[in-house]
């Protein structure tokens, strides 16, 4: 947000999980190329707001104040594409036969990339003569760059060099049709650091790109990448189907690609219009989540598309101070929900109690929930239509953007509403209407703004990343195969019900 003058129950994420989508928004970027020819799977560097001090003990019930600002929200470079040297990895026949194991996780990085190339290449055998139509041909190669890789160039461009300087991760070269990624830097960080699926999705958008090349697509670049994300989506639902016969995907694993969407968007206020823009990481997991909904077939039409917004393309540095920012929040969402509110059938609105404790300090009771139900969480208290939040946790989901605890605090409100409408269902699909109507909350927040203290607060670029990276938080999934219960409702899962709220509104949320 900036500042311009003119389910239920959130869980604090495993330790492990909260480094990881540190992670996610921290490492060294790639950027994407400036030419339609050269497509790359990233985007501009992202960034992410300096931490506050996690040893602070206080018992206040607001953070200190902290206007902060983003670090450098990077640059764009340029790539273009021509044949290169010799492939280094045999292509793959039409037809081959998987060599390594059809089901479970790869361990290894050489794994992805080889699972990555037969299962990709079945699933376009099978939907391209139907969606795209005509015959289809797999492509050259995939090549690992490493520094002992033979000189690889494209259009005059030496690949291997702009993989490895950290200028790109992946790249497809139509002219060569091959798809080269770093073997060495980025996509290790990526798969160690966030999961095997984040690889593979960036390697399904690559793909994406031969397909729209066999097919003649051509357009803006956010149409073209929008498209290669849709397309990378329609994959991964063939593999979650459980209709692909080279790969199955683990729980969890889909909080993994959504974390590297995340990883790989444009910085905030990058202008969808200019060359080499990708998208936001709302934008790119859109994309991505309209093809594994709705199939190959939803994206193509993607490249004439004009992205979806997030509102503003303006990019204002810092955050609203933690002490201004939760009674704010508060304030927008009272001045939604008393309208909302009775639009959706209930009865007169009233602002719901508050209570801040910190950590397992003086933890509030809410009648039927453990004091570690409690502590870390923020959460709707049922017994006395109070919210309450740990100090602690906002703080840290702070370090993600002042929206984060926007988001997490507005999903709390939902849950309220929710009960005083007096909608009954399990509390992981609760849960998920209560994400829907934060998001239609953010929507009107974007359109309307809200006037604090004498000055007008909006939606800033980046703020519904923010959401985003509320969602894994909290969640605590990516990179987490071994800790998801099935049961558990994903980041993913939430997400997409935001986004429904967003670009729907509160009715299409309440069953």
């Amino acid at each position: 947000m900036t500042m311009q003058r003119t389910r239920w129950r959130f869980s604090c994420a495993h330790l492990r999980v909260a480094a990881i989508i540190v992670a996610v928004l921290s490492v060294t970027s790639a950027c994407s190329s400036d030419t339609q020819s050269a497509q790359s799977a990233v985007g501009p560097e992202p960034t992410l707001k300096p931490g506050i001090d996690e040893s602070a003990t206080s018992t206040t019930t607001s953070g200190p104040e902290d206007p902060t600002t983003p670090g450098s929200t990077g640059t764009t470079t340029t790539a273009t594409t021509e044949p290169g040297s010799p492939s280094t990895t045999a292509p793959l026949e039409p037809g081959e036969p998987a060599t390594t194991p059809t089901t479970g996780v790869p361990v290894t990085l050489d794994d992805v990339a080889e699972i990555a190339r037969l299962s990709i290449d079945d699933y376009w055998q099978r939907e391209f003569p139907e969606t795209i139509g005509g015959e289809y041909s797999t492509i050259s190669d995939v090549i690992g760059v490493t520094r002992r890789t033979d000189t690889l160039t494209c259009d005059g461009e030496v690949v291997t060099d702009l993989l490895l300087a950290g200028e790109g991760n992946a790249l497809y070269c139509p002219a060569g049709d091959y798809i080269a990624y770093d073997a060495e830097g980025l996509i290790p960080t990526l798969f160690d650091e966030i999961g095997d699926t984040a690889v593979l999705v960036v390697l399904a958008h690559e793909w994406g790109h031969a397909i729209a090349e066999r097919a003649g697509f051509t357009g803006p670049t956010i149409g073209l990448e929008q498209q290669a994300d849709c397309f990378a989506g329609a994959w991964t639902a063939d593999v979650d189907a459980g209709t692909n016969p080279i790969l199955t995907l683990d729980p969890g694993d889909l909080d993994e690609a959504l974390a590297g969407l995340l990883r790989f968007r444009d910085p905030p206020g990058f202008s969808p219009r200019l060359e080499g823009a990708h998208g936001s990481a709302f934008q790119r997991i859109e994309a991505f989540r309209q093809g594994f909904e709705d199939g190959a077939g939803a994206c193509v039409e993607l490249h004439r598309s004009s992205p979806i917004v997030e509102g503003t393309d303006v990019f204002v540095p810092g955050d609203l101070p933690f002490a201004t920012l939760i009674p704010f929040t508060l304030e927008a969402l009272d001045q939604f929900w008393v309208d909302e509110q009775q639009a959706l059938g209930g009865p007169r609105y009233e602002s719901f109690e508050t209570t801040s404790f910190r950590g397992s300090r003086a933890v509030p009771s809410c009648d039927g929930l453990t004091l570690d139900q409690i502590a870390g969480h923020v959460i709707y208290c049922e017994a006395d239509e109070t919210v309450l939040w740990d100090q602690t946790l906002l703080e840290e989901l702070y370090r993600g953007g002042d929206f984060t605890v926007s988001a997490v605090i507005g999903n709390a409100w939902s849950a309220g509403v929710l009960d005083r409408l007096g909608v009954e269902a399990d509390p992981r699909a609760l849960g998920l209407v209560a994400d829907c109507l934060t998001g239609a909350w953010s929507a009107w927040f974007g359109r309307t703004g809200v006037e604090f203290e004498g000055e007008p607060i909006s939606l800033a670029a980046g703020d519904l990343d923010e959401a985003v990276y509320a969602f894994l938080f909290t969640s605590g999934t990516a990179g987490a195969d071994e800790m998801f219960d099935e049961n558990q409702t994903s980041a993913f899962e939430r997400t997409a019900a935001f986004q429904n709220g967003f670009e729907n509104g509160s009715d299409t949320c309440v069953p």
